[in-house]
């Protein structure tokens, strides 16, 4: 997997970014590999490369899969999740994190005040 991070850094890219795409609660619960979620959260390839060759390492948190417009209980679940990602993140020693493909304007805001409370 290093291999493939080191490839984005000799095309020139100046960030590097964890795969934790989808690395949620609910989307490793549905593929039965929940088991996984926090390693795959705290996973430190992407950072090791990020280090080596001075780009700077980011983080990626998506839409969660549980979100509904005007339902309390997914904002609570979804915004538990994302506490869950960005905590482990930050841990890891990002430098930044991505927020992409939300479905819902409420869902992403929810994320970005998580991000922004850390």
């Amino acid at each position: 997997m290093s291999q493939l991070h080191r490839e984005f850094v000799r095309a020139v890219s100046d960030v590097v970014e964890a795969f934790t795409y989808y690395a949620h609660r609910e989307k490793l619960r549905l593929i039965g590999k929940e088991d996984a979620l926090e390693q795959t959260n705290r996973q430190t390839l992407a950072g090791e490369v990020a280090e080596a060759s001075g780009a700077l390492f980011a983080g990626d948190i998506c839409n969660t899969n549980v979100y509904e417009s005007g339902n309390e209980e997914a904002a609570r679940q979804a915004r538990a999740m994302f506490e869950e990602q960005v905590g482990w993140a930050v841990e890891t020693g990002v430098d930044f994190v991505i927020g992409e493909t939300f479905g819902y304007a409420e869902e992403a805001l929810i994320g970005l005040e998580v991000l922004l409370s850390r």
